[in-house]
């Protein structure tokens, strides 16, 4: 799979984001560290703990990565689960974080794929 193809499987907009970032060997750099970027596991800790500020730092962190490699959907669950975890921990954490977790397999298998 090449990088153009990762992001049409993903059913984001690669040309959009060469035209942000004007490099397509930065991209395709970029998106195969994002596989071994921490800031998941981090969550997923903080949702294990129930810790507010864990999981909205690492959720926080999760949304800006995600815009900035073009990754709309992941982008627009870790934003929710941010938004929600800005005051207080949420009785749905669980539903957000699953949304989160989805968009991030998925990512994280495609990236997998890259040739």
């Amino acid at each position: 799979m090449t990088i153009e193809e990762l992001y049409q499987a993903s059913g984001n907009d690669y040309n959009e984001l060469l035209g942000r970032l004007f490099n397509a060997k930065l991209i395709e750099k970029l998106v195969r560290k994002y596989r071994n970027d921490q800031n998941y596991q981090q969550l997923c800790d903080g949702i294990a703990a129930k810790n507010r500020e864990k999981v909205f730092t690492a959720a926080h962190t999760i949304k800006g990565l995600a815009l900035n490699l073009g990754f709309g959907d992941l982008a627009h669950t870790a934003s929710q689960l941010t938004e929600a975890t800005r005051n207080t921990y949420p009785e749905n954490a669980d539903e957000l974080f699953a949304a989160v977790e989805k968009e991030q397999n998925k990512i994280i298998a495609l990236i997998e794929q890259l040739d």
